[in-house]
C-alpha cells in the first residue's frame, strides 16, 4: 500500500513556488541572491585539494583500458572481438575454485567492464556493461542463476519503449524552434558509446533501475536561465542526454520508461525557461515503501516516482513529469586563489559549489535520505517534513546570501574531512568563499544507513566513518580497512559492513565490537583479497558491492561488480557463504 507523501501533487509544487521556495533558497538554480553572482558551475571532479585523489572514474566514463568494442552500433551490438584502439584484447580472468564464491564474465556472456551490480527481488542478476549495455542473468523459480547473460541495448528507433533510452523529448519553444512535434526524441541518433551504462538498481521481479552518463558538457549545455530564445540554447541531443530508465522485462525482450530529470517553464522562480541540470547519474536507490526511484547524479540529486509512465510530451511540468528535481548541499566557493586579508574572489570565479552525489541511501525507519557529494553531505529530511521534497530543498540550502547573517542551511550541509576554513567567518561575519587551497574535498563514495538513525559514509580517499543524523562523527574505521580509498559500502543481514577499495585490495568485511566491560570499541576486519579472488581480481578496482537478495544464509547474495583493468576484463562476483 501507498505512503500518504510518496508523491507531491501539483497543489503543492505551486504554493512552493509561491513562496520562492527554490534550490539555494534564492528563488532559482541562478542564485543572483547569493554571493556566487549566478554562477552554477559545480567543483569538477576532485577538484581543489581533492583534484589527485579523486575517482579516475568520477568523470566520463571512457570504457575500459584497451577495451572499448570499436563496431558497436546504436543496439549495443556485439563486442568487438579487439579493442578500439586498435590495442592488445583484453584477458579474462582466470576465476579461482573459492568455497561459497561464483565468479562470471565474458565467458558467461558477460560485458568486458563491470560498472555496477544488482539484484531484482525474483533473483535475476543486472549488469551496467558501460558502452556495452545492459547485461541480465536470469534466476529460476528456485532463485539458481541460469549462468549465461544476455544483453539489452537501444532498439530499432520503431520500437522507441523496447530499448534503452538514453534521452529525452523535445516540447515547447525549443520543439517549435527545431520544427519538429512536441515529444519528438531529442536524439536523432543516440548510442550507448556516447551515454554508456553506469549505474543500477533492483527493482520488482523482472525489473531494474539504469543510469546513464550523459554527453560531455551536458550540465552547463542548458542555458534557459538567460532567457535566449530557444534555437540558441544549446543542443537538446547533449544536454537532455543521459538520466535513468526503469527497465522491465517482458516475453519479447523488454519496455523502458524514462526519467527525463529537468524542470519544465514556470516551475522554478529564477529559471522560468525551465532547467537541465542533472544528466549523470552516478547511484540509483529504490525506495519500495515509498513508491520513489532516487538518483544520485553530477550537480545534484532528484527523485522520481518508481511506477512512473512515459509522459513524451509532458515538458517537465510537475503534475505529469513524476520526477522532483533537484537539491544540494552546496556552497559557496571560487576557482581561484585570492588574498582574502585585502581583496576578495574575482567576480567570474565565484562559484556555487556541488558535484557528483555517490552517496545515497534512505534511513530504514524514517525514510528521508542520506546524500553524500563531493563537497558536503546531508540528511534530506523530506519524510520528517510531510514528504515534500522542496521544504526539504529549502532547510538543505537555506541562506541568507547577502552576508548579513550565517546561513541557515550550514547545520544541515555537513563537512565531514574538514576544509581548512568553514562556510561562514564569524570572526569577520561574512561568508567565506572557500579557495581551492582551503579545500579537502570530502569526495563520498557511498552511504549505508542504519535503523538507528546513523549511517556509515566512505570517501574515494579519506576512508570510513560513522555519522548520526546531525552530521557528527561517531565512529572512525579507516584504519581497519585494507586501504583508505573506498568505492562502496554494503550493509549485510549481520550488521557486518562490507566495503570496497578503489583501486586494489579487494573488499574489507567489518564488524563493530564493542567490550562490554570497557566500553572500548574496535573494529575487526576480514579481508577478501588474492586468497579469495585470486590476484587479478585482488587488483583491479571495486565498482560497487551491494546486497542482492536479503535473507537467511541460504538465500542471501552479496554482490561484487570488478572494473576492468589495464590487461583483464572485468567480473561479478558472489558471496553465498555465512
Amino acid at each position: 500500500m501507498r505512503s500518504s507523501w510518496q508523491w507531491v501533487g501539483l497543489a503543492v509544487v505551486v504554493a512552493a513556488i509561491a513562496i520562492g521556495v527554490a534550490c539555494g533558497g534564492a528563488g532559482g538554480e541562478d542564485h543572483s541572491q547569493q554571493a556566487v553572482g549566478g554562477v552554477d558551475a559545480g567543483s569538477g571532479p576532485g577538484s581543489g585539494n581533492g583534484r589527485d585523489a579523486g575517482p579516475t572514474d568520477a568523470g566520463p566514463y571512457d570504457g575500459p583500458p584497451d577495451a572499448g568494442p570499436a563496431d558497436a552500433g546504436p543496439d549495443g551490438g556485439p563486442a568487438d572481438a579487439g579493442p578500439a584502439d586498435g590495442g592488445t584484447p583484453l584477458k579474462n580472468v582466470v576465476f579461482p575454485t573459492t568455497a561459497n564464491w561464483d565468479f562470471y564474465g565474458p565467458q558467461n556472456g558477460g560485458p568486458q567492464d563491470v560498472l555496477d551490480v544488482a539484484m531484482d527481488e525474483g533473483g535475476n542478476l543486472w549488469v551496467a556493461g558501460g558502452k556495452e549495455g545492459l547485461f541480465l542473468m536470469r534466476a529460476d523459480s528456485s532463485g539458481k542463476l541460469s549462468g549465461t547473460f544476455e544483453k539489452f541495448g537501444i532498439a530499432d528507433r520503431a520500437h522507441e519503449f523496447e530499448g534503452l533510452h538514453p534521452y529525452g523529448w523535445l516540447n515547447g519553444e525549443t520543439a517549435q524552434a527545431m520544427g519538429v512535434p512536441d515529444g519528438t526524441p531529442s536524439d536523432p541518433n543516440p548510442s550507448l558509446d556516447a551515454t554508456p551504462v553506469i549505474s543500477l538498481a533492483g527493482g520488482p521481479p523482472g525489473t531494474v533501475f539504469v543510469g546513464y552518463q550523459g554527453k560531455p558538457g551536458c550540465e552547463s549545455a542548458w542555458d534557459g536561465a538567460a532567457w535566449k530564445p530557444a534555437s540558441q540554447w544549446g543542443d537538446p541531443a547533449v544536454y537532455k542526454s543521459g538520466d535513468a530508465d526503469r527497465v522491465t522485462l517482458t516475453a519479447s525482450g523488454i519496455s523502458v520508461v524514462h526519467y527525463d530529470i529537468f524542470s519544465g517553464p514556470n516551475m522554478v522562480p529564477n529559471e522560468k525557461k525551465g532547467r537541465e541540470k542533472l544528466c549523470t547519474i552516478y547511484r540509483l536507490v529504490w525506495d519500495k515503501e515509498k513508491n520513489l526511484i532516487w538518483f544520485g547524479g553530477n550537480h545534484g540529486f532528484a527523485n522520481g516516482q518508481a511506477d512512473a509512465v512515459n509522459v513524451p510530451t509532458c515538458n517537465g511540468i510537475r503534475s505529469c513529469s513524476q520526477v522532483m528535481e533537484h537539491s544540494h548541499p552546496a556552497i559557496n566557493g571560487c576557482k581561484v586563489d585570492y588574498d582574502y586579508a585585502t581583496g576578495s574572489c574575482p567576480s567570474d570565479s565565484k562559484t556555487w559549489t556541488t558535484d557528483y552525489y555517490y552517496g545515497v541511501d534512505f534511513d530504514p525507519v524514517s525514510h528521508d535520505m542520506w546524500m553524500g557529494g563531493s563537497v558536503r553531505t546531508t540528511k534530506f529530511r523530506i519524510a520528517t517534513l510531510g514528504g515534500d521534497f522542496f521544504s526539504a530543498q529549502a532547510e538543505t540550502e537555506a541562506g541568507p546570501w547577502d552576508g548579513s547573517a550565517p546561513p541557515a542551511g550550514i547545520p544541515r550541509r555537513w563537512d565531514l574531512w574538514s576544509d581548512q576554513v568553514g562556510e561562514w567567518d564569524a570572526t569577520r561575519s561574512k561568508l567565506n568563499l572557500v579557495m581551492p587551497s582551503q579545500r579537502n574535498d570530502d569526495l563520498v563514495s557511498a552511504i549505508a544507513a542504519l535503523s538507528d538513525g546513523t549511517a556509515w559514509v566512505s570517501s574515494f580517499k579519506n576512508g570510513l566513518i560513522r555519522i548520526d543524523s546531525s552530521g557528527n562523527r561517531l565512529d572512525d574505521a579507516t584504519g581497519s580497512l585494507a586501504s583508505p580509498k573506498v568505492s562502496s559500502l554494503a550493509l549485510d543481514v549481520d550488521g557486518s559492513l562490507w566495503a570496497g577499495m578503489k583501486w586494489a585490495l579487494g573488499i574489507s568485511r567489518i564488524t563493530r565490537v564493542v567490550d562490554a566491560t570497557t566500553g572500548a570499541v574496535t573494529y575487526p576486519a576480514v579481508n577478501y583479497q588474492g586468497e579469495t579472488f585470486g590476484m587479478t581480481l585482488a587488483n583491479a578496482p571495486v565498482a560497487n558491492v551491494r546486497m542482492g537478495i536479503p535473507g537467511d544464509g541460504a538465500t542471501r547474495r552479496m554482490l561484487v561488480g570488478f572494473r576492468a583493468s589495464k590487461d583483464y576484463t572485468g567480473a561479478v562476483a558472489i558471496y553465498k557463504g555465512p
